[in-house]
């Protein structure tokens, strides 16, 4: 605990180290501290008796909670293209006004936020459900299976890409960056980033490295305290933490924005979700709830975040969006497992959702590449159609991605390893 404490504390507390000792210090005890976790964690004999639980299992070969996926995925995607890359020459103007492109300008850290929530309750799904013992064996199991399917696409599109574009990046003074990237670290203030929009890969790793302690820390809490209440307290700590952090100047770049530690009240919150299951049979909700529950975070995600652009005012944004994600996410998560929705937008919608991962890590140098070819001055109708184009070029690109490596390393993860 006190090595994970560590781990999670040491990347908001990043200007203090810089100050101290510059980048090379922070980098190394970031390091030490994440290899005292692999260490402790993987060599002790820890032992937690947990009884496993029925957990929701898709039928008909059709996961909804992929169709999720996939809905967050296309969130980040036409934020980044509307928002970020392919901006209008007229943006202010159009943001300003009650203009109908302020419709497709949803927010990316919102889709961000939602892949958080849901890979929150996927893990504890995983240990829930007794797929992972919470032993020796079964923790390096589930550190195992995450590897096998961070890794390989992740390590393959960064030297490519730093091979095609960003050659620099090989030079001595940048090769401490480079490195910290491909261990799965990356900040914009770091030298050697070759894909910006891997950040959150790192905040997930994170997750990872923590779920086994925070699923166990989660039962404690749920044999003394309804999990209604905990979830609650998640929430408000999470809230608390930005609204204080956020007072100060330029925290929230490297204080609040990546850190595995203040986004832990999104991930805990998904995996506190599995505990909701067990009483599906009393809630009784209207389908139409998701749709209404999506539309908020597309929808007043692209308001908020379209006039926080304009006004340069994104507090609002930071302190209440990932609390209104989590909310908002948690409660789709439940419904989808309670009830058996396999309709056509479930079914014609997997494809993408198994490609979301592939496709998020190949996105961003795809949308740079297409927006050196355009004019700068875009209008809004060109924005839309270039993002689309985009959108079309990296599902391309992800599908060969996920053919030609992720896949075959998925078939490597359900073989069963060797016992420890």
């Amino acid at each position: 605990m006190a090595a994970l404490g560590a781990f999670l504390a040491i990347d908001p507390a990043r200007p203090l180290f810089l100050w101290l000792g510059g980048l090379h210090l922070f980098l190394a005890l970031r390091a030490l501290a994440f290899s005292a976790v692999l260490v402790v964690g993987t060599r002790s004999a820890l032992r937690f008796k947990w009884l496993p639980r029925t957990v929701p299992v898709p039928e008909a070969g059709a996961d909804p909670l992929l169709t999720l996926r996939g809905f967050a995925c296309l969130m980040v995607l036409v934020g980044h293209g509307t928002l970020v890359v392919f901006l209008p020459s007229n943006f202010d103007d159009l943001v300003r006004a009650p203009s109908l492109y302020r419709l497709v300008t949803p927010s990316p850290w919102v889709g961000v936020w939602v892949f958080f929530v849901l890979s929150g309750y996927l893990m504890g799904k995983g240990f829930y459900g007794g797929r992972y013992a919470i032993d020796r064996a079964g923790i390096l199991r589930f550190y195992r299976n995450r590897l096998l399917r961070i890794a390989p696409i992740y390590w393959s599109a960064v030297l490519i890409v730093a091979l095609i574009q960003a050659r620099d990046v090989f030079e001595p003074a940048n090769l401490p960056g480079l490195v910290s990237s491909l261990l799965f670290f990356q900040s914009i203030s770091l030298p050697g980033v070759v894909i910006g929009a891997l950040w959150s890969v790192q905040t997930e790793m994170g997750f990872y490295l923590a779920a086994p302690v925070l699923f166990v820390a989660l039962c404690y809490l749920a044999e003394r305290f309804e999990p209604r209440k905990i979830f609650l307290a998640l929430a408000a700590a999470g809230l608390l933490y930005r609204v204080v952090i956020t007072q100060f100047d330029g925290a929230w770049a490297v204080s609040v924005y990546s850190p595995t530690l203040s986004n832990l009240d999104l991930f805990c919150g998904g995996m506190l979700s599995n505990w909701f299951l067990q009483n599906r049979g009393a809630w009784q909700w209207d389908r139409r709830l998701v749709v209404v529950g999506c539309a908020v975070l597309f929808f007043g995600g692209a308001f908020v975040h379209s006039a926080a652009m304009a006004d340069h005012l994104r507090r609002n944004l930071i302190n209440f969006g990932p609390l209104v994600t989590l909310l908002t996410t948690s409660a789709i998560i439940v419904w989808l497992e309670r009830t058996k929705l396999h309709g056509r937008l479930v079914m014609a919608t997997q494809w993408f959702g198994i490609l979301t991962y592939a496709v998020y890590v190949v996105h961003e140098p795809i949308f740079l590449t297409l927006k050196r070819m355009l004019p700068h001055d875009l209008s809004a109708a060109q924005t839309i159609a270039f993002t689309a184009a985009a959108i079309a070029v990296s599902i391309i690109v992800a599908t060969c991605a996920y053919l030609l490596i992720e896949r075959p390393f998925d078939e490597v993860k359900r073989m069963r390893p060797r016992a420890v």
